[in-house]
């Protein structure tokens, strides 16, 4: 599932004229170590359920520890969470200290937050659908607090600026959330 998500937003990124072709050679780079890991991972898992347990009898056998330890260790892997894709084109660390709590390159894990707008629990992930957008995220942080206020703002009107990345990065004549989502979690 991850593969075709990888590939399919380059692949629409590219069709509609909004990246390079060179877009697409991140693909190979970003998901051959992680084919590799499921290879690995199937191999050592299915080696486990095939084994038999270790019993006095059978001392080469599976320890419920090791079982264990591989479901754990894994856990994250098979869910596709612990995916983290290293530096490239397309994924910029030099900003890791902004986002405290974040791996940069790694998938947002599973979190609820609470709607302002109506008090609801939601999945972050069900607020930011996989549609080929990137999703920016901004922590707004209490806003209460004049200062960060003021930072969320100066920010808001650099997004909205002629020289932001938003504009730059959206094709003219695009509305403003054709390639951006942006939401903020306060």
């Amino acid at each position: 599932m991850n593969d075709t998500h990888n590939l399919v937003w380059k692949l629409v990124h590219v069709l509609r004229g909004w990246a390079h072709l060179d877009l697409l050679k991140t693909y190979e780079d970003e998901r051959r170590k992680y084919a590799q890991d499921l290879i690995n991972f199937d191999k050592k898992f299915s080696a486990l359920f095939s084994g038999k347990p270790r019993t006095e009898d059978n001392a080469d056998g599976v320890t419920h520890e090791e079982f264990l330890e591989v479901f754990q260790t894994f856990g994250q892997f098979t869910s596709g969470i612990g995916i983290h894709y290293q530096e490239s084109a397309i994924v910029n660390s030099s900003g890791q200290q902004h986002a405290k709590g974040l791996i940069v390159g790694q998938r947002l894990i599973p979190s609820i937050i609470l709607r302002a707008a109506d008090c609801r629990p939601y999945q972050i992930q069900d607020l930011t659908p996989s549609d080929t957008r990137f999703k920016l995220i901004i922590f707004g942080g209490d806003l209460k607090d004049p200062a960060q206020k003021t930072k969320l703002n100066s920010l808001a009107s650099e997004l909205d600026s002629e020289t932001g990345f938003v504009k730059k990065f959206t094709p003219a004549g695009a509305p403003f959330d054709s390639v951006f989502d942006i939401l903020t979690i306060g």
